[in-house]
C-alpha cells in the first residue's frame, strides 16, 4: 500500500522546516561568536597598545596561534553544508575555554607588572 501522497508531502515539509530551524540557530549561535571575536580582537588590541614596545613580544604565541585558529574554524564558514558548520563551530567553542584562559593571563601578567612598577 503506497503511503498518502499528502501525508509525504506534510513530512517533507516538516523536514524543511526543521533544517531551516536549525541553519537559523547555527547562524545565530555564529552572530554570537563572532561578536566574541570582535571584544576579544579589542581586547588584545587594548592591551597591546598600553604594553610597552619590549614587552609586546610576550604576547604569547600560544595566544596568537589560538586566535589564528578560531578565525580560521570561522572564515567562510557561511559556504560550508550544515553539517561541517556545525563541526566547525563546535570545534571553535571547544578553543573559547583555552583562548579565555591565555587572555586572562596576558591580562593578569599586565596587571601585575603595571602594579610592580608603581610600587
Amino acid at each position: 500500500m503506497m503511503p498518502d501522497q499528502q501525508a509525504l508531502t506534510d513530512e517533507l515539509q516538516r523536514e524543511l522546516e526543521r533544517g531551516r530551524d536549525q541553519e537559523l540557530e547555527l547562524h545565530k549561535i555564529l552572530d554570537v561568536l563572532r561578536r566574541r571575536c570582535q571584544l576579544e580582537d579589542r581586547l588584545l588590541d587594548e592591551l597591546e597598545s598600553h604594553l610597552p614596545r619590549e614587552h609586546r613580544d610576550q604576547v604569547p604565541l600560544e595566544l596568537v596561534g589560538c586566535f589564528e585558529r578560531r578565525d580560521r574554524l570561522l572564515e567562510d564558514i557561511e559556504l560550508e553544508s550544515f553539517r561541517k558548520k556545525r563541526d566547525r563551530l563546535a570545534e571553535t567553542m571547544q578553543l573559547l575555554p583555552e583562548l579565555e584562559g591565555l587572555l586572562f593571563e596576558v591580562v593578569e601578567r599586565h596587571l601585575v607588572r603595571l602594579h610592580s612598577e608603581g610600587s
